[in-house]
C-alpha cells in the first residue's frame, strides 16, 4: 500500500486543497501528527482497489487545484 505525504504550503493552503478535493468527491487525509511539521501534511494512500482512472482523476484534480 503506497503512502505519499506532502506539504504544498501552509496549513490554510492544505485545508483549502483538502476541501476542494472533497467537493470533487475525492478524499485524501489532512494530518497533523508528530513528525509532520508544524503545518501538517496532505496524505494519499493508494489501495489495490483503486483503479488507474481513480488515480488519474486525483492527479488531474491536484493539477487543476494547484495550478
Amino acid at each position: 500500500m503506497p503512502i505519499v505525504a506532502f506539504a504544498p504550503g501552509d496549513k490554510a493552503t492544505m485545508l483549502s486543497i483538502h476541501k476542494a478535493l472533497m467537493k470533487r468527491g475525492i478524499y485524501i487525509q489532512y494530518a497533523n501528527y508528530r513528525g509532520s511539521g508544524g503545518a501538517g501534511v496532505l496524505r494519499v494512500v493508494v489501495f489495490s482497489t483503486h483503479t488507474k482512472a481513480m488515480i488519474n482523476r486525483l492527479a488531474g484534480s491536484l493539477k487543476t487545484i494547484l495550478g
